[in-house]
């Protein structure tokens, strides 16, 4: 095979995984802006943090940090976890 040859398949096929990439962000994006455009919004302020520590099968730890979202609904206070 001549390098030309060579240059070509191989420019080709990267070529070809790149415009299958650029659709998957492109369908990404769409979709987070799909998402964006129909959540709703809520009014509260960080109270805290709450750490929660899960294991996997494989007896792996994963410690995970959470806020802890504090409101005030009718003169009271509520914590949402």
């Amino acid at each position: 095979m001549r390098n030309g040859r060579l240059f070509t398949i191989v420019g080709g096929i990267f070529g070809l995984i790149g415009l299958v990439l650029l659709c998957v962000g492109i369908a990404l994006a769409a979709s987070t802006a799909g998402f964006l455009a129909s959540a709703g919004r809520t009014d509260g302020r960080v109270a805290g943090l709450t750490a929660r520590t899960s294991t996997t099968r494989s007896s792996d730890a994963t410690r995970t940090i959470r806020p802890t979202r504090g409101s005030r609904r009718s003169g009271r206070r509520s914590s949402l976890r």
